[in-house]
């Protein structure tokens, strides 16, 4: 079988493009992907640990959006986990901003039903 490789360059990338690249995950909202690139914004090692001050710092920073509403629709899209105060973002989100290339293999649904009968 022959394989075909596409390539997509975004010119002057930025962490809000490269979130709406990855929105493909999640299925989030304008509003949702806003969020996420500001809770990126305060991360340390993919973690935010939510003060208040943080918390009002980031509501804000977001114009018509309802911040615990927006973290509960993530944390149910899986974007984000929420354990207390503190918020863990997806793996996917991890160090984005340094992020200069994505691979995306695809591969047909009977490769894998054919390696677990194997």
């Amino acid at each position: 079988m022959q394989t075909m490789n596409k390539s997509i360059s975004i010119k002057e990338s930025s962490i809000e493009k490269k979130v709406n690249v990855l929105n493909f995950m999640f299925d989030l909202t304008d509003s949702e992907q806003a969020l996420i690139c500001k809770l990126m914004e305060y991360t340390i090692n993919n973690t935010i640990a939510l003060t208040i001050e943080l918390s009002a710092q980031i509501r804000g920073d977001m114009s018509g959006t309802s911040f615990n509403t927006g973290i509960f629709r993530l944390e149910k899209k899986r974007a984000i986990a929420k354990s207390g105060k503190t918020i863990t973002l997806h793996p996917i989100f991890n160090n984005l901003d340094k992020l200069d290339q994505l691979v995306i293999n695809f591969q047909s649904p009977t490769v894998f039903i054919e390696e677990a009968n194997s």
